[in-house]
């Protein structure tokens, strides 16, 4: 016999195959980031690398200190439309 009660959420349940795989793929294309090449050899025509490891250092930091702001905006608007937000504003960063 099953002792939960219909209605009822289970905090233990398995994460679903499809959840896992579309992680797992979407990690790994994340993970493919082709461009950083190009920049750096771009860069070091205006900049050197210690200059260039900085400004990298520079923006894990600015992405530690958001992380928390980020989650608070997340609780008030939606996670959906903060990861998009955050999307856009890596894209526009990029650019």
């Amino acid at each position: 016999m099953n002792s939960r009660r219909p209605g009822k959420i289970s905090l233990m349940q398995p994460i679903a195959p499809r959840n896992t795989k579309l992680f797992i793929i979407t990690q790994f294309l994340y993970a493919l980031i082709f461009h950083i090449p190009i920049w750096i050899v771009f860069y070091e025509q205006r900049i050197s690398i210690s200059q260039i490891s900085f400004l990298i250092g520079f923006q894990y930091l600015i992405q530690l200190v958001l992380e928390l702001p980020t989650g608070a905006l997340a609780d008030l608007i939606g996670r959906k439309k903060t990861i998009i937000l955050g999307y856009l504003s890596f894209s526009i960063g990029s650019i």
